[in-house]
């Protein structure tokens, strides 16, 4: 069978498990900055976490399956990285690169 269901429902399922985290994880730094003051909670800002928490999503997908995480461990790996967001890893992987250049 060229279309097997069984691997469709483990696919889908996974991708909105990903999915799920990821949301959570930029909810809960949205309500982290409601609660500084920083934000309104119902406003633009809230709206503009979706795409944000979507590409979260795939960034931490990606870095599980590369780890051969699976399960729960994937999903608490997702919901980190979109806690943190585009910028802090881009802070981290800018510490890298900076840390490992090679000696000229």
């Amino acid at each position: 069978m060229i279309f097997d269901l069984e691997t469709a429902r483990e696919t889908l399922t996974s991708l909105a498990a990903a999915l799920s985290a990821a949301f959570i994880g930029r909810l809960a730094k949205h309500v982290l900055l409601v609660q500084k003051g920083l934000r309104q909670f119902w406003g633009m800002h809230l709206l503009l976490e979706l795409p944000v928490a979507i590409f979260m999503g795939f960034v931490g997908n990606g870095l599980a399956d590369w780890l051969h995480l699976s399960g729960r461990s994937a999903i608490g790996l997702i919901a980190a990285l979109s806690y943190l967001g585009p910028a802090a890893i881009e802070h981290c992987y800018a510490n890298y690169l900076s840390n490992n250049k090679k000696p000229e």
